[in-house]
């Protein structure tokens, strides 16, 4: 068991029943309901198949090509968490020991918010399995879990996370509704 699986299970609650985990060598165990999630290096297994609505299904598609296909590469990435470094800095001491990433698709913020050093743990979310599965083949480094979530119905405690953040994430998230 690694030091980031620990950190992670003391933030996450029970996938199925919401009660708390304990970590028996790569698995999360619920307390309450007995469930089991195992690690599989850095992404939790857990798939609920109630996240392949119409938007899971629309990025796992395209989940290999996402970032080629957008021009997404490493220098992107880079300069993607430049701006997010340069706003925190003026309100909270950096690195955030541990963050909440909601919508990662393939990871490209996520790397770059290790680039520079924004981020020492890192829980990294999305609702598409193929989008984690690319993210996962591209994280060099040990310090990033990731698990499939959907953004509105998170599995996390309150206030256990120093910093939540998130990019081009709302518009895939809110209900608007006409007044």
């Amino acid at each position: 068991m690694s030091e980031i699986q620990q950190i992670i299970s003391a933030k996450l609650i029970c996938f199925k029943c919401g009660g708390n985990f304990s970590l028996s060598r790569d698995t999360l165990i619920c307390s309450h309901c007995g469930s089991e999630f195992h690690f599989n290096r850095n992404f939790i297994e857990f798939d609920d198949f109630k996240f392949k609505d119409q938007y899971g299904a629309m990025f796992g598609e395209q989940a290999q090509e996402y970032e080629q296909e957008h021009f997404l590469n490493e220098d992107f990435s880079k300069s993607l968490a430049l701006p997010f470094k340069k706003i925190l800095l003026k309100y909270i001491k950096l690195p955030a020991e541990n963050a909440l990433e909601i919508g990662c698709g393939t990871g490209v913020l996520t790397r770059g918010l290790r680039h520079h050093g924004v981020v020492q743990n890192m829980l990294a979310t999305d609702l598409s399995r193929e989008m984690l599965d690319e993210a996962v083949r591209k994280e060099t480094s040990a310090s990033t879990i990731y698990l499939i979530q959907n953004a509105s119905k998170l599995n996390v405690k309150d206030r256990s996370f120093d910093l939540v953040l998130g990019s081009a994430v709302l518009h895939h998230i809110l209900e608007l509704k006409n007044s």
